[in-house]
């Protein structure tokens, strides 16, 4: 027998399902910070899914989020390093946020994880270096960005090996967020 839902007024109906020990104790910690019940983050998030639906079909459908998710990462990864959000006012800065953003694309649209050499290849003109590492010439600004796009990329397996510094890069959206 539905029940009634005294925020929304809606009936609400049963749905019986299993989980792993590690998603229900994310739910009930996500529940927790929301304020939500249990069931109430459970239906909360499916909702949210079923929105992406419609985000999906304005951006021309699922296939376009093979771009638009590491485009979406490599902004997380930006924003995780401090970086300043007025580079559209630095003509340099700005070119280098178009070719990292060329990057991020063309990762994407391979076939298969970027090679190395392709990777040094996108971080030459902003890094020199001797022994095979990689040094900032101007850092943080020269070559931040294309070091951001180039871990990012890594991070999602788009490119060979792991993030400069060997640590998986930090975003705000994870691997799995929206799918």
């Amino acid at each position: 027998m539905p029940g009634k839902d005294s925020a929304t007024g809606g009936k609400r109906y049963p749905l019986n399902m299993r989980t792993t020990k590690e998603v229900r104790e994310r739910l009930e910690e996500a529940a927790a910070e929301s304020g939500r019940s249990l069931v109430q983050e459970v239906e909360n998030r499916i909702e949210i899914s079923f929105r992406y639906d419609s985000i999906f079909e304005t951006i021309g459908g699922k296939e376009h989020w093979k771009i638009i998710r590491p485009i979406l990462f490599f902004f997380g990864n930006l924003e995780n390093r401090g970086f300043d959000r007025s580079w559209r006012k630095n003509p340099a800065v700005a070119k280098e946020m178009r070719q990292a953003v060329g990057f991020i694309v063309e990762a994407a649209l391979a076939d298969e994880p970027l090679p190395r050499e392709r990777q040094v290849e996108a971080l030459e003109p902003f890094f020199f270096g001797e022994s095979g590492k990689v040094a900032p010439k101007n850092y943080p600004r020269e070559g931040h960005i294309m070091e951001a796009a180039v871990t990012s990329a890594q991070a999602l397996g788009l490119a060979e090996g792991r993030p400069f510094g060997g640590t998986e890069s930090q975003s705000v959206i994870s691997d799995d967020s929206f799918l």
